[in-house]
């Protein structure tokens, strides 16, 4: 996972400021997540793997995820109800630190709203769209015809 950074990515992505490696087609428990990236929630120090998910509308944990992070998580904010493919979600939205791994240069730690879930929830950690992707300009490359390391090229937003 962490083979050098290809000259002709190098190139495409300058004054980008981190890369993350992305994993295409991640086994977990229920399925696949069709992209994966490792990120670490709050002060926890093991990096999990999330579902990096541009058609998610929030970045979303459930129950048991929010208690391990209860200490960094922010008050409590909007209800929001949610509809997923597994069935209709409610939760609270809460900022809480997340940091993403990065393959190469720097890792990338932001404040993420997430809407941590009142019931329990079957899915992955989902790395969504408001609260998160809309504050990071970022660039997928999946690699697939150049046979190159699949990347998350990373910016903070000016």
């Amino acid at each position: 996972m962490n083979a050098p950074i290809s000259q002709e990515l190098q190139q495409r992505f300058s004054g980008w400021g981190s890369f993350v490696a992305v994993v295409v087609d991640e086994p977990w428990s229920r399925g696949l997540m069709s992209v994966a990236v490792q990120c670490r929630l709050g002060s926890l120090t093991e990096p999990e793997w999330a579902l990096w998910d541009t058609g998610a509308a929030w970045s979303v944990i459930g129950p048991d995820v929010a208690r391990a992070v209860a200490a960094d998580l922010g008050p409590p904010g909007s209800c929001i109800a949610l509809s997923t493919r597994f069935d209709r979600k409610v939760g609270h939205l809460r900022l809480l630190p997340l940091t993403l791994a990065a393959a190469f240069g720097p890792d990338l730690s932001v404040d993420a709203t997430f809407l941590v879930l009142d019931g329990p929830w079957q899915g992955p950690i989902v790395l969504g769209l408001h609260g998160l992707m809309e504050h990071l300009p970022f660039a997928l490359h999946l690699g697939a015809h150049s046979g190159a390391q699949p990347l998350l090229a990373l910016s903070r937003a000016p």
